[in-house]
């Protein structure tokens, strides 16, 4: 008999914004499909606007300023990962712009970095940002998506 998975990722856009959902899930099951620890998860990813991950930020994580992806793990145990993802369009927006890649890439590249934090990857150092770049690269090279050099990336707030 074979066993069964759950492999489930649900997009909720809340800012009426949209994108191919397909690569979205695509990118998703690459990443996690990877980690063999974790074959079975459900995250939820949401588009959000800039008052939203603020308050969402205030919320989880004391902070005030608006940022571009925060990750949030609700269940981690042996072989299952539950979270979300919330994604700020409009900081996207501007970082897409300033990065030279498409809207779309960029929200990409914030999904990957997402869920490298829900799989317990950090970047509170710069060598552990430098490391979460490379594997946001890789997931993204696999999908043929535009990637950032080290250079290019900077924080943009």
């Amino acid at each position: 008999m074979k066993t069964k998975h759950l492999r489930r990722v649900d997009i909720w856009p809340q800012t009426g914004w949209r994108m191919n959902e397909r690569t979205v899930r695509r990118l998703v099951r690459t990443m996690l499909n990877a980690n063999r620890r974790r074959p079975n998860y459900h995250l939820d990813l949401y588009w959000v606007d800039g008052e939203s991950i603020r308050k969402l930020g205030r919320r989880y994580f004391s902070a005030r300023r608006l940022t571009d992806v925060i990750s949030l793990t609700y269940s981690s145990g042996p072989g299952f990962l539950q979270g979300e993802i919330y994604i700020c369009v409009p900081v996207a927006e501007k970082q897409a712009k300033t990065y030279g890649v498409s809207l779309q890439a960029e929200v990409l590249r914030l999904i990957a970095h997402g869920v490298l934090h829900l799989l317990g990857h950090d970047d509170g150092s710069e060598d552990q940002r430098q490391r979460m770049h490379r594997l946001e690269n890789r997931a993204l090279a696999q999908l043929n998506i535009k990637t950032l050099d080290n250079k290019a990336q900077k924080p943009l707030i």
